[in-house]
């Protein structure tokens, strides 16, 4: 839980990334677009979680960050993983579809809520 003066924070930063123009999402694009190797790779430190935690991996249809390395690393891992990819979307799932984030959200956190599949792939 967060404190009053964190979550206005929070929305002060979600609030300006959103409203500002592009910069750095831009540069990096053109950055990675020959190719990028992280420094610590989740794929390699993903299969030493325990099974006992609950992991999904959501992306937007036209994400620049590759659903397909979640499909490659899920086989891998000790716990069985959803991969959800939101139509109409971007990387900021959270803001180009709203409802489906949450949608997406709710379902994993087990609140319940089916999953509109003309809205969200899940694989």
């Amino acid at each position: 839980h967060l404190l009053p003066e964190q979550v206005e924070t929070v929305t002060d930063y979600f609030y300006t990334t959103s409203v500002a123009p592009g910069s750095g999402e831009y540069a990096i694009n053109t950055v990675l677009e020959p190719g990028g190797y992280a420094r610590k790779p989740l794929c390699h430190r993903l299969p030493e979680l325990s099974k006992n935690i609950s992991l999904n991996f959501l992306y937007g249809e036209n994400d620049w960050v590759d659903y397909r390395h979640a499909e490659r690393v899920a086989p891998k891992l000790r716990m069985n993983p959803r991969i959800y990819r939101v139509v109409g979307a971007g990387h900021n799932v959270f803001t180009d579809n709203s409802a489906a984030f949450i949608e997406v959200v709710s379902h994993c956190l087990g609140a319940g809520c089916e999953i509109d599949t003309h809205v969200v792939a899940a694989s």
